[in-house]
């Protein structure tokens, strides 16, 4: 599914280079449930955003459903990432004037796909989740733990083949928290691709391997 070969990246802060990811060599396969956890400043945010795409790395390869997408223009990689990726993010990213529906909605808007489609997708995914009664509520209507499931919905909407979780039960309590790492479970057991970053160890043991980084570097995997 994807795999990085030699990945290095660095920021430029004023006059300094800093490294954020050093010589990352990782094979994640189609239908993995993987985790990637590390403390903050470990580098796994970072990483988690080159494996989906949104950022490109300084050097090193990272090959996508076998092309490889390290010097792929902006525009590309966003063209590929908006066919075949999710992302879920700890802070939901959800637009207060919006509608959990037209939240839903929103990575369908310039897909080429008509709007009965567009509406069969959208309630297809909210009856999934069990969220189609609640579609006209505000985020500020939904309780955290149905704001992530509504960020869920909206990034599989599109029906991703993977799906990224950067620290998606960050901001929950832990039985919503346990609610939603169950969904991604779920997800992942009907055969999308799951990647979840998370900086608690108790949240990385629900995966089925966990990759480990520290200071950029990838310092040990373990299968559970």
């Amino acid at each position: 599914m994807i795999r990085t070969k030699n990945l290095v990246k660095t920021y430029n802060q004023g006059d300094i280079a800093v490294t954020v990811l050093s010589n990352i060599n990782l094979n994640i396969e189609e239908g993995e449930f993987a985790g990637i956890y590390g403390l903050p400043g470990s580098g796994k945010t970072t990483l988690l955003s080159i494996l989906g795409l949104v950022e490109a790395p300084t050097s090193g390869d990272i090959y996508f459903m076998g092309l490889n997408t390290a010097q792929k223009k902006e525009k590309d990689r966003v063209k590929i990432r908006k066919s075949n990726i999710g992302y879920i993010f700890e802070d939901f990213n959800l637009l207060d004037n919006m509608t959990l529906y037209e939240n839903v909605m929103l990575p369908l808007i310039y897909s080429p796909v008509n709007k009965r489609e567009r509406v069969e997708k959208v309630e297809d995914i909210l009856s999934k989740l069990k969220l189609i009664h609640l579609k006209n509520r505000y985020p500020s209507q939904l309780t955290g733990e149905l704001q992530q499931q509504a960020a869920i919905a909206r990034a599989l909407v599109n029906k991703p083949v993977m799906l990224i979780a950067d620290e998606p039960t960050g901001k929950l309590n832990s039985k919503s928290g346990e609610y939603i790492l169950n969904i991604l479970s779920m997800i992942n057991e009907e055969g999308t691709t799951v990647i979840l970053g998370t900086s608690a160890k108790e949240t990385a043991e629900h995966c089925r391997r966990i990759i480990h980084i520290f200071d950029g570097h990838i310092i040990n995997e373990s299968l559970l």
